[in-house]
């Protein structure tokens, strides 16, 4: 199969003009349409390249920002969105910034994927010094270089260059590219692009501040094609730069092909493109089973010209929306949450904007899961979501709808095929215990909320302004835990290390009985030269997966080492939340 990339049906994952930016381009000539909006909303998934969710990416739109929660998931609700495309912004510490568009459609909720990519030094540079920096699949030459800090002064301090390669053939490269494969050129025409290598580049200071190339400056960036692109890959190609604020690739200079790598010179640095532009048009439809539009379930399209595959989600009601290449063949498959190919049919090819109606996914067996989202207290839940584990480590997840209800339909799965559900109610910060279910008869659950949302992770804090964390994702602090199992309780030893001082921080046991809701614990500050220990209410949180919790606020300080104490400290306050 030819592994080449040209836009294919994003659904739901497309191009977009923020506002900010609309007024200037509708004043010109082409195909890019102007804003409309609608009231929608956005339930969306960021995980890590290997899949892992990352919790505390922010989440950003037009002002509005939300945080990813443990799940990796978060909600924009109720916002005024541009139904011809809208681009919302994710930026985690150590991960390149990224983006993702998607079509929403008046009072629909869109679900969307985007995986971030780990920001590793390629090296650095000294203003004035001619430099390459050189990595996997791209080298960047910098001729006597001078450097701007965001507010335009210059830099003369150390720059730290992060460069990234994406592999135009790599299977992941939709879900880790930033917006999509659209592009504006030069005469504001929309276009499908076909890539032949993309690179993501940032620059910052030794503070982390993100620093830019000075008015006049340029660079060349050199990347390599796959070899089983260089048959077909043209002599020149223009370049694309994605702009943040747009959510698109926009045309600006062309590379030759130069000994099997595309050679350009670049004035900035973002994300950068070669690419070849094809005109595209509209592609939409929805899917349906018994009981109505099918939501969050992958929809996937094959150009048959190309023998290309992309894929995305459809909204809460079952509609998908997208960009295809014009007057190319194509074939169109739904998949189900277990894997099965629920639909498969060919289209086109099309020279206009097609709707492609109702895909009926409907085989008799469905599995239709149903319920309502509560909480201890009888709150109303104005924003709130189900997530589904599946026994084959696939999740998902389910709009919940004004009336704190849910439903959804999953076909394609083994009877015996079991679920896990967990109920989350945003508005009260509060999370139901998992339920199991399976793939027989026609689940209604009730996802009572009780539990506070924990955030996996060891904090510390002192009452002098002193203490630590560790989350699980911070590569200088890091925790493990170990557990030992007794006749009448359980032993968790946890420890907590500090890799730039390169000692142990904290040393904690917990000790848990079976059926029991106190917990005993003692912590021992190796680095602070004192000790602490009680009795709290905590235990195991089932909360799609297991956490041991333990918090406490405790001033009845043990001192075991007088040179290593300091007598400013009183108390501590301290939060244990160990994922299992």
């Amino acid at each position: 199969m030819k592994l080449y990339r040209i836009i294919l049906l994003s659904i739901v994952v497309c191009f977009t003009a923020c506002r900010k930016d609309i007024d200037d381009i509708d004043q010109n000539p082409g195909n890019n349409p102007p804003a409309s909006f609608v009231n929608g909303s956005v339930l969306g998934l960021i995980t890590d390249e290997e899949g892992n969710p990352l919790e505390d990416a922010t989440v950003e739109y037009d002002g509005y920002s939300v945080s990813t929660d443990e799940f990796g998931n978060f909600l924009m609700n109720n916002q005024s969105f541009n139904e011809n495309a809208t681009s919302i912004k994710v930026t985690k510490e150590g991960y390149f910034n990224s983006s993702r568009t998607f079509y929403p459609r008046l009072n629909e909720t869109n679900h969307i994927t985007l995986s971030l990519m780990d920001k590793v030094s390629s090296g650095s540079i000294t203003p004035g010094n001619t430099t390459t920096i050189n990595t996997e699949g791209v080298s960047i030459d910098f001729e006597s270089p001078a450097f701007v800090d965001e507010s335009g002064a210059n830099h003369t301090g150390n720059v730290n260059v992060f460069v990234r390669w994406l592999d135009p053939t790599a299977a992941n490269l939709e879900a880790i590219m930033p917006g999509d494969l659209v592009g504006v050129d030069t005469d504001n025409n929309l276009n499908a692009l076909q890539s032949f290598g993309m690179i993501a580049v940032e620059l910052a200071s030794d503070n982390g501040e993100y620093l830019q190339l000075a008015d006049g400056q340029t660079a060349e960036i050199s990347l390599d094609v796959p070899a089983e692109m260089q048959g077909t890959a043209p002599s020149t190609i223009p370049l694309w730069h994605f702009d943040e604020d747009s959510g698109l690739w926009e045309e600006e200079g062309e590379a030759i092909l130069q000994d099997g790598k595309y050679v350009g010179t670049v004035s900035h640095f973002s994300f950068w493109n070669c690419d070849v532009p094809y005109p595209l048009i509209t592609l939409s439809g929805t899917v349906v089973g018994d009981n109505g539009g099918i939501q969050n379930v992958k929809v996937q399209i094959t150009d048959l010209d190309l023998d290309v595959t992309r894929y995305g989600y459809t909204s809460n009601r079952g509609y998908f929306i997208g960009k295809v290449p014009q007057d190319h063949a194509l074939l169109v498959e739904v998949v189900g949450p277990c894997g099965n190919i629920l639909f498969s049919e060919e289209f086109g090819p099309y020279d206009e904007d097609e709707d492609l109606g109702a895909l009926s996914v409907s085989s008799g067996d469905d599995v239709n899961v149903s319920g309502m989202i509560t909480n201890c207290n009888g709150d109303e839940i104005t924003q709130g979501y189900v997530h589904i584990t599946f026994e084959s480590g696939t999740t998902t997840t389910i709009t919940m709808e004004s009336d704190q209800s849910f439903s959804t339909s999953f076909l394609g799965c083994d009877s015996d095929e079991m679920a896990t559900a967990v109920g989350i109610d945003i508005t009260n910060s509060l999370v139901s215990a998992a339920t199991d279910f399976n793939m027989n008869g026609d689940p209604n659950l009730v996802l009572e909320a009780c539990e506070e949302f924990y955030t996996p992770g060891v904090f510390v804090n002192y009452n002098n302004g002193g203490g630590f964390e560790s989350t699980g994702q911070d590569s200088l602090i890091a925790y493990t835990y170990q557990l030992t199992e007794f006749g009448t309780h359980q032993d968790y030893e946890i420890t907590v290390l500090d890799w730039i001082l390169g000692v142990e921080v904290l040393r904690a046991n917990v000790i848990l009985t079976p059926g029991e809701t106190d917990v005993q614990y003692t912590l021992q500050f190796l680095n602070d030269g004192f000790t602490i220990d009680g009795v709290v209410t905590g235990g195991i949180i089932d909360q799609g997966f297991e956490i041991l919790h333990c918090s406490d606020i405790n001033d009845d300080i043990n001192i075991v080492d007088s040179s290593l104490y300091d007598p400013t400290i009183t108390e501590v306050e301290f939060t244990l939340n160990i994922e299992l």
